[in-house]
């Protein structure tokens, strides 16, 4: 489903969970994160996003954020 940044903040605001799954600029996602945590919602990120940007999200968000993300670490210790 594609809905625009504001139908997301609705969403947000009725404290539902939402999955980004396109990639929005850091910071609308931190306004969403803020958002979420206010309102009791949920918000899953996946996308290319820096490190320095997932702990500021992190940092916003709190609980109320997950984060889909995938390491280019490779093999085990």
């Amino acid at each position: 489903m594609r809905t625009s940044f504001e139908s997301i903040q609705e969403i947000l605001k009725a404290g539902a969970n939402v999955h980004l799954h396109d990639r929005f600029p850091p910071g609308d996602v931190e306004r969403l994160a803020l958002m979420a945590r206010e309102h009791g919602g949920h918000l899953l990120v996946s996308g290319d996003y820096t490190s320095d940007w997932l702990v500021r999200w992190a940092k916003a968000g709190g609980s109320h954020f997950t984060f889909v993300v995938q390491s280019n670490l490779r093999g085990g210790m």
